[in-house]
């Protein structure tokens, strides 16, 4: 860990061309896997997520993206891994209420965030992010959500679609020249009669070609009668889904519970969902 928070800190000034062996750093070996706390979706990644990922997580609204990501936070808190929570959806007390009401908080929980979050510019998200490296060593960088950011340079009036399309490219260069993991809640569109696919994805597809992977939440309804009407109400029951998965050919289905915002395997031996893509298994190239 001492290593990779030591290049966040250095420039990034040495780009002379050398052989790919010289490049490397980890004599051959793939970079370290960071397991994210949910056996089915850390196995579909070989280990968990790993340095330079952009990881989208989506659903509909009121659906669970900011408590899925609030448990990622726990998780990697258990193991003793920092993250940066940049809020634009929810005031900090009532984010910081629910961990607090999940059982973790003080010094267990290595959750760090802007006293205020004050833009969603990314020269501004970026100058956080190296603060939070330095003072907490926060290697991992949670945005909820996307609809508040903004790119570095925004002259004029730009283009809706372009807007988003710079802002994913240049979080996605953010992640992978400083070798952080970020994941950013996205918004998908409303469909009927059918599971939610990464094309679902609001207003460009920049927003499901750039991350490395989709991680999709979405919680079961059930009808009721009531009042001699049948009403759709929603459960405590929710599934986990890979929508992407760009480097392995694995995309798993997770059914949990969801008690107290705490998100949990429905069922001791959760089932995995088989391969869509058909592949193969290796490491580059699967969706991309």
């Amino acid at each position: 860990m001492d290593k990779v928070i030591e290049s966040l800190k250095e420039a990034l000034d040495d780009d002379a061309v050398v052989h790919i062996s010289e490049a490397a750093t980890r004599n051959g070996e793939y970079t370290t896997p960071y397991p994210i706390g949910y056996d089915v979706l850390d196995d579909a990644m070989r280990g968990g997520v790993r340095d330079g990922n952009l990881i989208v997580v989506t659903g509909f609204s009121n659906d669970g993206k900011t408590t899925l990501m609030s448990n990622l936070c726990v998780n990697l808190s258990k193991n003793n891994c920092s993250s940066l929570f940049l809020s634009y959806e929810s005031v900090i007390d009532d984010l910081y209420a629910k961990f607090k009401g999940m059982g973790f908080y003080g010094e267990d929980l290595k959750v760090y965030t802007p006293k205020q979050t004050t833009t969603g510019n990314l020269d501004w998200v970026q100058d956080k992010i190296k603060e939070g490296v330095e003072k907490y060593n926060a290697k991992f960088i949670f945005i909820d959500d996307f609809d508040a950011l903004s790119p570095k340079e925004e002259r004029g009036s730009l283009d809706f679609r372009l807007r988003i399309r710079r802002t994913i490219i240049e979080l996605k260069d953010m992640a992978v020249k400083t070798k952080i993991i970020i994941f950013v809640a996205v918004h998908v569109k409303k469909v009927f009669g059918r599971v939610v696919e990464m094309q679902d994805l609001k207003e460009d597809s920049s927003l499901f070609q750039k991350p490395d992977y989709i991680l999709c939440i979405t919680r079961e309804t059930e009808i009721r009668k009531e009042m001699g009407k049948n009403i759709e109400v929603l459960t405590g029951n929710s599934n986990l889904r890979f929508l992407k998965n760009r480097f392995f050919s694995k995309r798993p289905k997770l059914e949990v519970v969801v008690n107290n915002d705490i998100i949990l395997p429905r069922f001791e031996n959760a089932e995995e969902i088989e391969v869509i893509d058909g592949k193969g298994d290796g490491f580059f190239g699967i969706n991309d």
